[in-house]
């Protein structure tokens, strides 16, 4: 039985499947950062060359993640890029709203050892500021 959308726990390194960044395809999303009502998300994708080709100048920012380091979620190696311009946002009710329409699905808290590695990405991209590095790259409180 599926909860209400209001019970739905958006939370900071929870990830889902939902069709974003834009709407062409479900794709496993990564909440890194919450303010207010706006979650700032990473997408999980299984294309690791072209992505490596788009993150050739800011390789730091780079994260390559096994299927075996994240068991039952991941069907094949993939890779997020944690560069500035791959964090996206959306709306805490946006995020609900797709709920509701069957449009997104928990996958729950992320293995610690993908949510450090990303906080490592964010720290080697030079696209952030050392203020965004701090703000981005900490654990929830």
């Amino acid at each position: 039985m599926k909860l209400p959308a209001d019970l739905l726990e958006v939370e900071q390194w929870k990830a889902f499947i939902a069709p974003l960044p834009s709407n062409e395809k479900r794709h496993r999303i990564i909440i890194c950062y919450i303010q207010e009502d706006i979650c700032r998300f990473f997408y999980v994708t299984s294309q690791i060359e072209k992505a490596k080709i788009r993150s050739r100048y800011d390789i730091g920012s780079f994260v390559e993640i096994h299927m075996n380091e994240w068991k039952d979620v991941l069907t094949k190696d993939s890779c997020v890029e944690c560069g500035k311009s791959n964090m996206k946002k959306i709306s805490i009710k946006e995020l609900k709203l797709m709920y509701e329409n069957d449009e997104l699905k928990v996958l729950g808290k992320i293995p610690e050892n993908i949510k450090n590695k990303i906080i490592q990405g964010i720290n080697d991209s030079y696209t952030y500021t050392q203020s965004e590095k701090e703000m981005f790259g900490k654990n929830p409180t």
